[in-house]
């Protein structure tokens, strides 16, 4: 994914410990932004066995974090919207029905399951 809208391919990843890791490529070579710091430059710790997905998550034409996370005693899938900048919202819970979504080690990936059939 292109995290910073460069045109070049960029890596994003979380980790055991919870972090939000970047990795963004710079002509052939990838630079490392270990534990991404938010904008008060604490570092953006999303949750044990952490698992992000970049995504406009809102419509709004930003790149929103959707995060799954495995915590005490059960996994959860959060979001954390970005503002002009790439400050970072604090964490809203995505939820189903009504309720937040609680999965053990909740890995998210984003997908349009919307379906074309074609007549025949």
């Amino acid at each position: 994914m292109d995290w910073n809208s460069d045109g070049e391919w960029d890596i994003v990843s979380g980790d055991r410990e919870g972090y939000f890791n970047v990795y963004v490529m710079r002509d052939t070579v990838l630079e490392p932004h270990l534990q991404y710091p938010l904008m008060d430059l604490t570092i953006l710790d999303v949750g044990y066995n952490s698992q992000p997905a970049v995504v406009d998550w809102n419509g709004d034409g930003k790149k929103d974090l959707l995060l799954g996370t495995e915590e005490a005693t059960s996994g959860s899938m959060r979001t954390r919207r970005s503002t002009p900048g790439r400050c970072f919202l604090p964490f809203d819970s995505v939820e189903a029905a009504g309720q937040p979504i609680f999965l053990n080690r909740v890995n998210p990936y984003v997908f349009d399951l919307t379906r074309t059939v074609s007549g025949t």
